[in-house]
């Protein structure tokens, strides 16, 4: 890992330079210092720990042959049974309209399926998930969806009833499920939202507004901590960190002359699971 504080902040920035044996897979998603990563169908699939050089590719899935590229994939750990989760959403075939839900445990070693007729017609929007609590989290569109990793039960979360345009990934703030949306009546803006639970019933609540130039062409990615935000400028391109704290400012910076495919938080940590092997 090449180190580099390109912010001239307190959030560094690593280069994670993959190994061979992953070229043609792609990085989704990383939880607790474990990464992610699928070939274009998600049927190679890999469980990676940089940090200690260490990999494990998962036991081969069941194929699809009329619609077998997933609609939507995604990992993330349970911590009642102490173990990680890789689950992917596919159909069987190409007019259905209920998906199989495959799920993986490091647990068990194996893959499960079942179908989710709560998704039924459900169609992917982002990719990315986030983990609070033992639920996952993904943005269908017009609602979340959550998903228990323990009990493996799908739930739908609707969006406030003002919504307009999104402007970020589905957030992990400070503990929070957090969306940004934009402002409403009161000019040109975002405002960074919270789902709370009170007493049972779910709601959401506005933090904060996001103060980039009065600048709505923006788009958040994730929350790193300290009240930095990694984003980017959907005119141009260019990358941003926001600061929601005091400053409460954009500083844009160029990732440098190699390309990145991607921008994930990561934490470093030394968990070897069982199966993993040396790779370099």
């Amino acid at each position: 890992m090449n180190r580099q504080d390109l912010s001239k902040s307190s959030v560094l920035f690593d280069r994670l330079v993959m190994p061979h044996i992953f070229d043609y897979s792609r990085v989704i998603s990383s939880y607790n210092g474990i990464i992610y990563l699928a070939d274009y169908f998600g049927s190679a699939v890999y469980l990676w720990n940089p940090s200690i050089r260490q990999c494990k590719k998962l036991p081969s899935l069941k194929p699809y042959a009329t619609r077998s590229m997933p609609v939507k994939i995604g990992f993330g750990y349970d911590s009642i049974s102490n173990g990680y989760k890789v689950f992917r959403i596919v159909f069987e075939k190409i007019f259905d309209v209920v998906p199989i839900v495959q799920v993986y445990s490091t647990n068990a070693d194996i893959w499960r399926e079942f179908h989710a007729p709560i998704l039924k017609n459900w169609k992917i929007y982002k990719q990315t998930n986030i983990v609070v609590n033992g639920v996952m989290y993904f943005d269908g569109g017009d609602e979340l969806i959550s998903f228990d990793l323990h009990n493996e039960v799908f739930g739908l979360v609707p969006f406030p009833s003002f919504i307009q345009r999104k402007g970020s990934d589905v957030l992990d703030f400070e503990g929070f499920v957090a969306l940004v949306f934009e402002s409403v009546g009161y000019g040109p803006g975002l405002d960074l939202w919270t789902l709370d639970d009170v007493s049972g019933e779910v709601s959401w609540t506005k933090r904060f507004s996001i103060e980039v130039n009065s600048d709505r062409n923006i788009w958040l990615y994730c929350y790193l901590g300290a009240g930095q935000f990694y984003g980017c400028k959907l005119m141009n391109g260019n990358v941003f960190l926001y600061d929601c704290d005091e400053k409460k400012e954009a500083r844009y910076f160029e990732l440098g002359e190699e390309n990145s495919s991607l921008t994930l938080k990561y934490i470093e940590t030394l968990v070897s699971l069982d199966g993993f092997e040396q790779v370099e």
